[in-house]
C-alpha cells in the first residue's frame, strides 16, 4: 500500500494505492501479497503452527489446516522447502523434512510433507541401570535411521515390523545399542547396552 499527493503545490489530491494477491490450490483459496512469478502451498498434514522455511529462511507457519503459501520462488530452478520437525506432536512419523521443487511460472505446485499420524510403537529406552536414554538422541532401527529422535524420559515412536531388530542411539556424549523383539506388534526391548565410541 502506497500513499502520497498527486500534483503540485496547492493544486492536487492525496493518493492512495494497494496490491494484493489471491491464489487458489487444491481447491483452497490464499489471500497473500501480489504474487510475481510462482509460489508453492506447503501441507503438513493439519498440523497447525509448523515453522516452514525456503532456503533456510524463515517464511511463516502453518495455518490451522496445517497449509502455507509461499510466494516468490523461483521458476523452473531448484527452490529447497523445508519444516521445523520440533514443531510436530512426537508422535507423528515423518519421511523427510525438507523438499526440493521447480515449479513453472507463474504458477503454484502443493508440497504434501510425509507425515504419519499412526506411528504404531511406543517404547522406552533406558539403560542398565534404569536410567532414560537422553532426550534428542538419534535412532536407527537396523542400520536405518529413523525420523524421530528420542523423547523426554527415554521415550520412541516408530513403526516397526514383527521380528528380531536393532535399535542404535547416539547422542554426543555416547552411543548404546539395545535388541527388540516384535511378536504381534508386542515389543520386548532390552535395556540399551553402551557402544565404545
Amino acid at each position: 500500500m502506497t500513499a502520497g499527493w498527486v500534483g503540485l503545490g496547492d493544486r492536487g489530491a492525496p493518493s492512495v494505492s494497494a496490491q494484493t494477491g489471491l491464489a487458489f490450490l487444491d481447491g483452497h483459496p490464499y489471500w497473500t501479497r501480489s504474487v510475481q512469478r510462482s509460489f508453492a502451498v506447503v501441507d503438513t498434514g493439519a498440523v497447525p503452527g509448523v515453522r516452514v522455511y525456503r532456503e533456510n529462511q524463515l517464511v511463516g507457519t502453518t495455518n490451522g489446516d496445517g497449509r502455507l503459501l509461499v510466494p516468490d520462488l523461483l521458476p523452473f530452478s531448484p527452490n529447497h522447502l523445508s519444516i521445523d520437525d520440533r514443531d510436530l506432536p512426537i508422535d507423528l512419523g515423518l519421511s523427510s523434512a525438507a523438499e526440493e521443487i521447480a515449479p513453472p511460472d507463474h504458477a503454484g505446485v502443493p508440497v504434501h510433507f510425509g507425515i504419519d499420524s499412526a506411528v504404531a510403537q511406543q517404547l522406552r529406552l533406558i539403560d542398565a541401570t534404569g536410567t532414560a536414554v537422553p532426550a534428542g538422541a538419534s535412532l536407527s532401527l537396523d542400520g536405518k535411521p529413523l525420523p524421530l529422535p528420542v523423547g523426554y524420559d527415554g521415550l520412541v515412536y516408530a513403526d516397526i515390523d514383527d521380528g528380531a531388530h536393532r535399535l542404535e542411539v547416539r547422542w554426543p556424549q555416547g552411543q548404546c545399542q539395545a535388541s527388540l523383539s516384535m511378536t504381534a506388534g508386542r515389543a520386548v526391548l532390552q535395556p540399551c547396552a553402551a557402544l565404545d565410541p
